[in-house]
């Protein structure tokens, strides 16, 4: 796993018509998201300066803190080697795939890679047994195809957006062509006990958004 730090840039256009700060920086990427963040705290950037721009995700950084990430560790590359970066993150990603004899298929992603598809996968098949779904269904993982739709790769985990998709969730759960609903991809996405933490704390919200509809205690 590495770290990598292009070419500093003088972007003073840009500064300008944001009203940065700075007009001179460039980016400071990785291998993985994960190992990009630890290198980030170790070099004092915020986890909100992180930019998520699909295969383009970095840091943006100044010259003084490329020549820290240089005396940590970081691979100085140039743009053509960033290029090259974004090409392989491109053929990389992968989708989850849920084929359904007589339905649509589902696809959700993309994934970073096919170690991140593959929890998904994996925590999701766990599910069909004790979940309604169409008889038949199948879950792999495949290569990400841009031109196809997608589901977001991944669900909110913050209680109150959860609490406001319970009903569909729950019409969901008792349909077959339903799965994965809500729960299930939340499931999915942190495991059992994380998401039934997460869930009762949605279902408390629910219960206090939808308060007075429900019935008197006298």
């Amino acid at each position: 796993m590495t770290v990598y730090v292009d070419e500093t840039q003088d972007y003073t256009r840009i500064a300008k018509a944001r009203r940065l700060r700075h007009t001179h920086w460039c980016h400071l990427t990785a291998d993985t998201r994960d190992e990009l963040h630890d290198f980030a705290k170790r070099l004092g950037l915020r986890r909100t300066w992180f930019q998520d721009h699909g295969i383009r995700w970095h840091y943006d950084i100044t010259p003084p803190k490329r020549a820290r990430a240089l005396q940590l560790g970081a691979v100085e590359i140039d743009r053509h080697g960033l290029a090259d970066i974004m090409a392989k993150r491109r053929t990389a990603r992968r989708t989850v795939l849920l084929t359904r004899p007589g339905h649509t298929e589902l696809r959700f992603g993309p994934y970073e890679n096919h170690d991140q598809a593959d929890v998904i996968a994996d925590r999701l098949r766990a599910q069909l047994d004790d979940a309604i779904h169409v008889a038949g269904s199948t879950i792999t993982v495949v290569p990400y195809d841009y031109a196809l739709p997608h589901s977001e790769p991944y669900v909110t985990t913050d209680p109150k957006q959860l609490a406001y998709g319970m009903d569909a969730a729950e019409a969901d759960a008792s349909r077959e062509a339903g799965f994965p609903n809500l729960y299930a991809r939340l499931q999915a996405q942190l495991g059992y006990e994380p998401a039934r933490d997460i869930w009762l704390q949605a279902a408390a919200a629910y219960d206090w958004l939808h308060h007075d509809q429900l019935p008197s205690q006298d």
